[in-house]
């Protein structure tokens, strides 16, 4: 009877083995699908570009702490725009890609992982505002004109 109980008891924690080997294959693959999504980002060179993101890419740099500046044009962008993202840096990070797309209207929209903004009044200095209000972290160039 002592035999028989060490053969179960040894039958028992081979099948443990078995087991939890099975799981940890299943649990590899499950943990290999964010990981495919982030090889599906395209690494972005430039802060401006003159084109959308797609969808994976945007949400991969929102993740990430950035903000995007989606200005949309239908006959030609304003030159201040290629500017913002150095002027908007937090310290001597940047934060802001700016996309220049053509719409058949004008409009600009501010996304980031706490915003997702439309804006109709296009101004050099509406857009400067709301990007001072609403970037993940406050330019220099926001605080001082806070402070003037």
């Amino acid at each position: 009877m002592n035999i028989e109980k060490k053969r179960l008891f040894a039958l028992f924690i081979i099948g443990t083995f078995i087991l939890s080997t099975i799981a940890f294959v299943f649990v590899g693959l499950a943990g290999r699908a964010p990981e495919q999504e982030r090889q599906k980002a395209k690494t972005l060179t430039s802060y401006v570009i003159a084109e959308d993101v797609d969808s994976a890419t945007e949400a991969e740099y929102v993740s990430r702490g950035y903000t995007f500046l989606k200005f949309y044009y239908n006959e030609t962008a304003p030159l201040f725009l290629d500017g913002l993202p150095s002027a908007m840096m937090a310290g001597n990070d940047m934060q802001l890609f700016v996309l220049k797309i053509r719409d058949t209207q004008n409009y600009a929209r501010i996304v980031n992982v706490q915003n997702d903004v439309e804006l109709k009044n296009l101004t050099e200095e509406n857009i400067t505002n709301e990007l001072c209000i609403r970037l993940i972290v406050t330019p220099l160039e926001c605080s001082l004109r806070n402070v003037s």
